[in-house]
């Protein structure tokens, strides 16, 4: 995998140090049928450029179930999106990092900006799962980022509450710390 992954950072370092080359190079053509190939060209590497990012979206939505953080950063650096939609309940890689109690996955993810009060079809936030899971050190990193302990998912229930529903020792400690209008 990483292999692979190594080949899609290249291809798409190329592609972009193609397209930036190619935006100011409009003097350098001996006549209009050069400049309309080379403009056909640019076209070319924006829609494999496009394809590559969305390939690195699925190679990342992989990489953070299955708990990759050297993979992952490298993707991230490669221009991967950090708030890429994952899956038919919109649930994005800050979600599954909270779903899998994975606090290094969800450090390296919100230090490349993952967007922490972003909820999921359900209504979701990564908060809600990371105080049903009972992980404490995930709670405090999205707490420290502005995750919002009242956000109300669709069956009308915040983090706060659904971590109170389960009696969660790490939630109970946690929320000690933080105010909520409960």
């Amino acid at each position: 995998m990483n292999r692979i992954l190594y080949s899609l950072t290249l291809l798409y370092a190329s592609s972009f140090c193609f397209y930036s080359v190619s935006m100011d190079s409009s003097a350098i053509f001996k006549n209009e049928k050069d400049k309309q190939e080379f403009q056909a060209l640019v076209r070319q590497a924006d829609r494999a450029s496009a394809e590559l990012k969305i390939a690195l979206s699925n190679a990342l939505i992989k990489v953070v179930k299955f708990s990759e953080p050297l993979v992952l950063e490298s993707l991230l650096r490669s221009g991967a999106d950090v708030n890429v939609f994952m899956d038919s309940l919109g649930n994005r890689p800050i979600h599954y990092a909270a779903i899998t109690n994975n606090k290094e996955m969800m450090d390296i993810l919100l230090n490349y900006g993952a967007e922490v009060k972003v909820v999921n079809a359900m209504g979701d936030t990564p908060l809600h799962y990371a105080a049903v899971n009972n992980n404490g050190e995930v709670m405090e990193l999205l707490s420290v980022k502005g995750a919002d302990w009242n956000s109300l998912n669709q069956i009308g229930k915040s983090a706060f509450h659904m971590g109170q529903e389960k009696h969660q020792t790490a939630f109970l400690t946690n929320i000690n710390s933080i105010g909520t209008n409960k």
